[in-house]
């Protein structure tokens, strides 16, 4: 149960990532006194700009500043600690993609045509994907889980009530995440038994 041993090399780069993204951002927009991540979230309106649907994949790069990414790590990186040891890095790729594409895909559907054209910045979507597929992992591997991990499944389950937000589209899109996500953990079984005696 070494946490340093164990820890989840994928999900720490992708969280540095996340990090310098967000810093790079700020850092430029403070320099040149321009918001440079009016070029990468995503607005409701880009659905119908086929040239504008580079932002369902730039989105996520921009956290809302520093305490935005620490809200997003608090739920990435212990997912990550459970995943990333049962599972190969490429099903954590697919996991950001599907959260990342179809969490924008339903943002934008819901709010298009909104007068306001709220966007939507930030890897949020992409934590609700990793929060499922933890979850999954949890359940259909409880017996193998040490305590760390089973405190954070717990912890996990804890917070299916904190689905709360003032944004119907950004609802609809937490919740389109969590059932594709946990569709194709499913459907795909990345974390049975089968697939981890494949990893060795």
């Amino acid at each position: 149960m070494n946490l340093i041993k164990e820890k989840p090399t994928f999900t720490i780069k992708f969280l540095i990532m996340l990090l310098v993204s967000t810093i790079l951002i700020r850092t430029i927009g403070m320099l040149f006194e321009k918001e440079i991540s009016e070029y990468l979230i995503l607005f409701p309106s880009s659905l119908s700009q086929p040239l504008q649907w580079y932002r369902f994949l730039t989105y996520p790069l921009d956290s809302n500043g520093l305490f935005g990414w620490l809200r997003i790590a608090l739920i990435i990186f212990p997912a990550g600690y459970i995943i990333e040891k049962r599972t190969h890095n490429n099903t954590l790729v697919i996991i950001i993609l599907i959260s990342a594409l179809v969490g924008g895909l339903f943002f934008t559907l819901i709010n298009y045509g909104n007068g306001l054209n709220r966007p939507v910045a930030s890897a949020g979507l992409i934590a609700w994907g990793f929060w499922i597929a933890a979850i999954t992992c949890g359940i259909l591997q409880w017996k193998d889980l040490n305590r760390i991990e089973k405190a954070i499944v717990i912890l996990f389950l804890l917070s299916i009530f904190s689905f709360n937000h003032s944004d119907f589209g950004y609802f609809v899109a937490q919740i389109g995440v969590i059932a594709i996500v946990l569709a194709f953990v499913l459907a795909f079984k990345p974390f049975s038994r089968k697939a981890l005696a494949n990893m060795v």
